[in-house]
């Protein structure tokens, strides 16, 4: 295995500071692995399977980024003013922030999150030709499917916020409007080597939804099923089989 090392960096997006980790492998031209969290989620992942994955990741040889977007985790912001847009800008800034780094290969990308951040890493990868391998684990194919109600939507704008508590946390209904103006079946329709993990027992986003992306997108890609798993993909058995997966994958995809 490669020896490597880990560096807290800050830089700035749109004026906040923006805090993420760098896992760097001691290798010249690494190729990188960007890692893109979900909704109410940070830079360390649910129960730590970012730092865990990203480890591994490095450990193969890879360079790996993982961070927090504006208003999440450490970095500065307000998460109701969250969006994904401005997740998308904060990936658009960590690459201005990785061509400062070097002995990395930013021809050779690739990037992968879990949830809302599998929809963030499909935007990504429209926008970037060098990203060149996509991982998408438990990701929403469309988000009106997901959330729509009628009803549920009027009342939830009528109050500016949801019915659904997160830690104490009324969530804002704008953020749920924000989600309804992409295409995601249509974004992902334009890409090619993609990797979708999702369980089968997972009842925040359905495993039907990775199902409708694999079937829009282009080949080469895979859909795994981890049987049993939910969405957070506990226990550690379910983690160990999508970091291995995703390994495999870029391994395949990022030479």
């Amino acid at each position: 295995m490669v020896k490597m090392k880990e560096i807290p960096v800050t830089f700035k997006s749109h004026g906040k500071q923006i805090v993420g980790m760098l896992h760097l492998p001691n290798r010249k031209n690494a190729p990188v692995i960007i890692m893109c969290h979900g909704y109410f989620g940070s830079k360390e992942g649910a129960f730590y399977i970012f730092v865990d994955a990203a480890r591994e990741f490095c450990r193969n040889g890879y360079a790996v980024f993982r961070f927090d977007y504006r208003g999440s985790g450490d970095s500065e912001g307000k998460f109701e003013n969250q969006r994904i847009k401005t997740m998308s800008e904060d990936v658009d800034s960590s690459l201005k922030f990785l061509k400062t780094v070097k002995n990395i290969d930013l021809s050779k990308i690739g990037i992968v999150g879990h949830s809302k951040g599998g929809t963030i890493a499909i935007l990504s990868a429209r926008r970037y030709s060098n990203i060149k391998a996509v991982v998408a684990w438990a990701t929403v194919s469309d988000y009106k499917k997901l959330w729509w109600d009628e009803e549920w939507l009027k009342e939830s704008l009528e109050r500016g916020y949801t019915t659904k508590l997160m830690f104490g946390y009324k969530e804002p209904a704008r953020i749920f409007l924000d989600t309804f103006k992409y295409n995601i079946l249509k974004e992902v329709g334009k890409l090619k080597n993609i990797l979708f993990i999702h369980g089968n027992n997972d009842l925040a986003v359905p495993f039907s939804h990775s199902r409708w992306l694999y079937n829009a997108s282009r080949k080469p890609k895979k859909l795994v099923k981890i049987e049993n798993a939910d969405h957070l993909f506990v226990p550690q058995m379910h983690r160990k089989k999508v970091i291995k997966e995703t390994l495999e994958w870029f391994k395949k995809w990022l030479k």
